[in-house]
């Protein structure tokens, strides 16, 4: 059965093309940038919710490597009538229009429906601010109007925004089914599922693809997975103290998780670390940008730990409903 039907073009024919340029910024509202910068920021800024915004950036990553496989899986083309074109702008506004406006690749599933259902309604749970119903209604909202502007641009049906929400809602559902069932603390799950999706989703791509060679966006999601996991072992190991510095009354089992978390974390730094220096030697600039992202998103999650006194730094140069401290 088709994808279209008919929605596209009954929205072209209620809107101008100039809407377009409009419509193209709101879309940002669900794209990758903006929605893990909010996550990161919620993350660094609210200490008070740090353990839940952490599992929302698991959450996060693992939908971007599950999307990533689905699209290649699926193998289904956007649209072929896009509201506007850059023609439709004097010269100053068409690259603004075609980095915010455009789209390329695999169309099913949304990929801004998907992510934005999942990190939106995450951090509306996560974030323990005003009132829980006002927080949801808000994050709806937003990923509703997301949605729309995907139809509305002509880079998305609308059975591929309904399935990108779908498949969100269930990544939900499962990430709060499988951190809750997990032995590990809750973040250390929600990032090792990432890590072994985005693992799963190189092999998948590579093979589906029938190159043999998983695309960019997949090895990046890899990387960037592996180096949030390393982190968050940083920070769990010197908050509640490094195998050294632990008590000498804690249980051997305790001592052993901790010893495994150590080389857990190094190993990953060091697995990433090879990754960056091998692809800048080999001049590959795939491997080269997962092995350094993936340590750079490794100290962003550590940096709590890292920098001493990190919270109550922070707390000077922020608002106070933004840190919490009046939620």
């Amino acid at each position: 059965m088709s994808r279209s039907l008919g929605v596209v073009d009954l929205l072209h024919s209620l809107l101008p093309d100039q809407a377009a340029l409009l419509v193209g910024l709101l879309t940002q509202l669900g794209d990758v940038w903006f929605l893990f910068g909010a996550t990161v920021v919620a993350y660094l800024f609210r200490p008070s919710d740090r353990d839940r915004v952490a599992v929302v950036l698991g959450l996060a990553l693992a939908t971007a490597a599950l999307v990533e496989a689905l699209k290649a899986l699926f193998g289904l083309p956007r649209p072929t009538t896009p509201l506007a074109t850059a023609e439709t702008y004097p010269p100053l506004l068409r690259g603004l229009f075609e980095a915010t406006a455009t789209g390329g690749g695999h169309g099913f599933p949304s990929g801004h429906a998907t992510l934005s259902t999942v990190v939106l309604l995450g951090l509306a749970a996560a974030i323990r601010f005003g009132d829980a119903r006002r927080r949801f209604a808000l994050a709806g909202s937003l990923v509703v109007l997301v949605a729309l502007t995907r139809v509305v641009l002509g880079v998305h049906y609308l059975v591929d925004v309904v399935a990108g929400v779908c498949f969100g809602l269930l990544v939900l559902a499962g990430g709060a089914w499988a951190t809750e069932a997990s032995p590990l603390d809750r973040p250390t799950t929600a990032l090792a599922l990432a890590a072994g999706l985005a693992g799963g989703g190189v092999l998948l791509t590579a093979t589906t693809l029938g190159s043999g060679v998983p695309p960019h966006d997949s090895v990046l999601a890899l990387g960037i997975a592996l180096g949030a996991l390393a982190g968050w072992q940083v920070l769990w190991l010197r908050a509640s103290g490094t195998v050294e510095t632990a008590s000498r009354g804690e249980s051997a089992a305790t001592a052993g998780w901790r010893t495994g978390r150590l080389l857990l974390a190094s190993g990953l730094l060091l697995a990433l670390g090879a990754l960056g220096a091998a692809g800048l030697l080999r001049a590959d600039a795939t491997a080269a940008m997962a092995g350094g992202a993936g340590l750079a998103v490794s100290i962003a999650v550590a940096l709590p730990v890292l920098i001493p006194d990190f919270d109550r730094l922070v707390a000077g140069y922020v608002p106070r409903w933004l840190s919490g401290e009046t939620a």
